[in-house]
């Protein structure tokens, strides 16, 4: 049987601080998948110079490298690697 997935410890910090941007978030727990989904119905999140309305998102502590499987999904379908709440506000655009 399969352990419930840990969560890193910044998680709940950059969860917080995105929703109180008014970003909604999606935890996910699956192997290879990046642990959130992120949605913004006004668009206001940007990731390499792109507006995003829904974004992945993987959550690393600063010692936390990416699994294999997650390596295999990101080199098909690229995500931002979040490791500190100031990351995750980089994704949030102020308008």
């Amino acid at each position: 049987m399969r352990k419930a997935a840990k969560r890193d410890e910044v998680e709940r910090d950059i969860v917080q601080t995105l929703e109180a941007c008014g970003i909604v978030t999606i935890s996910v727990s699956s192997p290879g998948v990046p642990d959130l989904l992120l949605y913004s119905e006004s668009a206001r999140l940007i990731w390499r110079g792109h507006m995003h309305v829904y974004l992945p998102a993987e959550v690393k502590g600063p010692k936390g490298r990416l699994t294999p499987g997650q390596l295999c999904t990101r080199a098909r379908m690229p995500f931002p690697v979040l490791q500190t709440v100031e990351d995750a506000l980089a994704l949030v655009a102020v308008f």
